[in-house]
């Protein structure tokens, strides 16, 4: 691969084709899709989010450039038992099993149920999401029935150091989205910081 007229090109240039090839910009709604399997993974290999590994696979040399890269400038879908254990670019039947790869992640996709007790713990969360660039969460319920809207999302409390966060609140009234805002403040604090407790007398209700 020596002779490649790829790799005779300046590592500037060829970092541009790596963004260009590796880095994708998925919507929230198609992943939700996927990482709650109302997608195939069928429609993925013919999608542009197909998994380049053949690409990571052609030379020693590439493999080093380009995994950086993949790995650190994408958004990954959290692992809804396991958080930052076997994670996804897309779809939860193809997961990253290199633990060595998962800790580049740095941006983080989580869907987070509301209407059933979370399979992990608050200092779980703190641990796996502490620091990294973006964090995304998504609450959701099946159904329509009432829920305790902070019960889990009360385990992202203790989150702190995220450059970028989100809580995508999709239903809910004028509470869940003062919530929503506290918690993303919160999240983005300082590690240090000390955080006001969310109100009890604010906590979150239907409309």
């Amino acid at each position: 691969m020596s002779d490649s007229p790829f790799l005779r090109l300046p590592a500037e240039l060829r970092e541009l084709i790596y963004n260009h090839v590796l880095v994708f910009t998925i919507s929230h709604k198609l992943r939700r899709l996927f990482s709650r399997g109302h997608l195939s993974t069928y429609l993925l290999d013919a999608s542009p989010y197909s998994f380049p590994v053949s690409l990571l696979q052609t030379c020693r040399l590439i493999h080093s450039e380009a995994t950086p890269i993949l790995y650190t400038r994408n958004t990954f879908t959290a692992h809804p038992e396991l958080l930052t254990s076997l994670p996804c670019l897309l779809a939860p039947e193809r997961p990253i099993r290199s633990p060595r790869v998962t800790r580049l992640i740095q941006r983080w996709y989580i869907g987070v149920r509301l209407d059933i007790d979370p399979p992990y713990s608050r200092d779980a969360v703190s641990r796996a999401f502490t620091g990294v660039k973006s964090l995304v969460i998504e609450p959701y319920q099946p159904m329509f029935d009432p829920v305790e809207p902070r019960g889990a999302l009360r385990l992202f409390e203790g989150v702190r150091g995220v450059r970028r966060a989100k809580v995508l609140m999709t239903f809910g009234g004028d509470g869940w989205g003062k919530y929503a805002e506290w918690l993303e403040d919160a999240i983005r604090a300082d590690v240090d910081a000390e955080v006001e407790e969310y109100p009890e007398g604010s906590d979150v209700e239907e409309d």
